[in-house]
């Protein structure tokens, strides 16, 4: 083991990083009548998703996902998805009818990079099954 060991960075399964609570991260007020994407500063211990348009939304893991089969609903009667434990880096986020497309996305984060999560495709396990 190398003499400076102690300085590696916590990657995606150090268990002590899910352990702690969460940095807050909040981005309100989405449009998401366009593709929209957020970027996490930090891979996420837990994530939740507030659709306050009048139409359904589509979220996913990667744009592979997104333009693929890889995404879920979060229809307007229900309002919202989580609070889910995941590790994730990044969010898409798609209104496909449009108009009235307002979301909020709030998230614990962990000190693991984002660039520790990746899959065949690229971030945010982009490529993986499931994923997309």
């Amino acid at each position: 083991m190398p003499a400076d060991s102690w300085r590696l960075t916590p990657g995606v399964n150090h268990v002590g990083a899910y352990q702690v609570s969460g940095r807050p991260f909040v981005s309100g007020n989405i449009d998401t009548s366009s593709k929209s994407v957020v970027f996490f500063q930090g891979v996420t211990r837990w994530v939740y998703v507030q659709n306050q348009g009048k139409r359904d939304l589509r979220v996913a893991f990667s744009e592979d996902g997104m333009d693929g089969n890889n995404y879920f609903v979060v229809h307007p009667e229900s309002g919202s998805f989580g609070p889910v434990e995941l590790k994730c880096s990044e969010v898409w986020l798609h209104t496909p009818s449009g108009d009235d497309a307002k979301v909020n996305v709030v998230a614990g984060l962990t000190l693991v990079a984002p660039e520790r999560i990746s899959g065949s495709g690229g971030r945010s396990y982009a490529g993986i099954y499931g994923v997309g």
